[in-house]
């Protein structure tokens, strides 16, 4: 039958005319994909800004998409919302794109902050403010032992 503007809202059926059940369930399983990386990428975050804001973000195109093809499925009336990343408009796209671009950002700030986690404990091997474990009578002469520098404790 005829459907208005195929291009922009109705994208989802259009796909699923020309590339069939498999097309539509590769649409399904990366707008999937998506939203549980944006949610991983939010549950490994540990500022509560980025964890918000990676939420938001992933929430905002899980429920933009599933808007989208429940109208395309007729589930629920016209709404007018576009279909994330693929249906034809500027707006949309942009503003697609700008949450893409600030999810990547909170997700390259949880990298940053597991490798400085990494690189701390190899350098301390573990150790906080313990010191070295040999004794004094086991050091020979004329090595060096490398101490730990005690960090200062915080008085409340």
């Amino acid at each position: 039958l005829y459907l208005p503007a195929a291009h922009t809202d109705y994208i989802f059926s259009t796909c699923g005319e020309e590339l069939g059940l498999l097309g539509s369930l590769a649409v399904l399983g990366l707008f999937a994909f998506i939203v549980f990386r944006g949610l991983d990428i939010a549950r490994r975050c540990k500022s509560a800004y980025g964890n918000l804001l990676a939420v938001g973000l992933t929430t905002m195109v899980g429920f933009q998409a599933v808007i989208n093809i429940a109208v395309v499925t007729n589930s629920i009336p016209a709404t007018g919302i576009p279909l994330p990343f693929v249906s034809y408009g500027g707006s949309a796209l942009v503003t697609m794109m700008m949450a893409a671009g600030l999810l990547l950002s909170v997700s390259r700030q949880v990298n940053v902050e597991l490798e400085e986690r990494e690189t701390h404990e190899s350098s301390s091997n573990g150790r906080w403010d313990r010191g070295t474990h040999l004794s004094g009578d086991k050091r020979r002469s004329g090595t060096s032992v490398k101490r730990v520098r005690r960090r200062p404790s915080v008085r409340r």
